[in-house]
């Protein structure tokens, strides 16, 4: 007996999906809309976007005044925003709103005798976002043996990282400091994402990651499944699976990323059954 099973939260998170919407409606609204970078992390969802017509660009000199633009769900630098309003841009701000409300916090801190800390990967486009708010009070941390003394410090994370990392650093930077404020901003979904990965990799023969090779959220998810069950396979899209490798396994559990849509993920599915089955 063969089973295929899905995890409950895979696929498109709230922000995503409400970037996406925006994206979609703008689109239909304007007859020209521009974005720096990708709305979200998926290539998919880029190329249909695209296609409907969205423009990328790659430094504000490229915009003429009033121009359309959209900020994608990881949110930008408060350089970069500062710059669309000189040139009064129609701003229509994809934000995913757990990104926003970090900014609010270190925005806070980011004068006061408190250190700003972000937990999070250093060149992440979210990460260097919620940096730029912090001024020069700042410092991200990747790593454990990263962390330094600290007399007071205000603590929050990138909204992907993996949550049991992210405390590994937050327990030593207690330790390494006098005072913390801490604020637990890795988002409901991801941790919800990462305990299902880790379920799946426990009770399944094999895994299959459904996400972009660029996208954090997904990484993590294949990271955290590959540690507990070797058997677990990374892909971005259906033509991508190699049937073969889970053609003699009985127990299939399939995740996918914050940013992967639910048509790749059927299509996934729909192979899996029709060759296998």
């Amino acid at each position: 007996m063969i089973e295929v099973t899905l995890a409950k939260s895979a696929g498109f998170c709230y922000g995503v999906k409400r970037a996406v919407t925006l994206t979609n409606e703008a689109l239909q609204q304007y007859n020209e809309l521009y974005s720096k970078g990708n709305v979200v992390n998926n290539k998919n969802v880029v190329n249909d976007l695209e296609e409907k017509g969205l423009k990328r660009f790659s430094t504000v000199s490229e915009l003429a005044s009033n121009s359309n633009v959209l900020i994608r769900a990881h949110g930008i630098t408060n350089e970069e925003l500062k710059e669309y309003e000189q040139l009064k841009c129609n701003i229509i701000d994809a934000t995913c709103p757990n990104v926003k409300k970090i900014h609010d916090i270190v925005r806070k801190y980011s004068n006061s005798d408190y250190k700003v800390i972000i937990i999070g990967d250093k060149f992440h486009p979210e990460v260097v976002g919620i940096a730029s708010y912090a001024g020069d009070n700042v410092e991200i941390i990747t790593s454990e043996n990263e962390v330094k003394k600290y007399n007071k410090v205000c603590i929050v994370e990138q909204t992907t990282f993996s949550k049991e990392y992210a405390q590994r650093i937050i327990d030593k930077i207690v330790l390494a400091s006098n005072e913390q404020i801490i604020y637990n901003t890795i988002c409901e979904a991801t941790s919800i994402r990462q305990s299902d990965a880790k379920k799946l990799a426990e009770t399944q023969d094999i895994v299959v990651v459904i996400g972009d090779k660029e996208s954090a959220n997904s990484n993590r998810l294949y990271e955290i499944a590959k540690e507990i069950n070797k058997n677990t396979i990374f892909i971005e899209n259906v033509n991508e699976l190699n049937i073969n490798k889970i053609s003699n396994c009985s127990k299939i559990g399939i995740t996918a990323g914050a940013s992967t849509p639910d048509d790749v993920i059927n299509e996934v599915i729909n192979l899996i059954k029709r060759e296998i089955f």
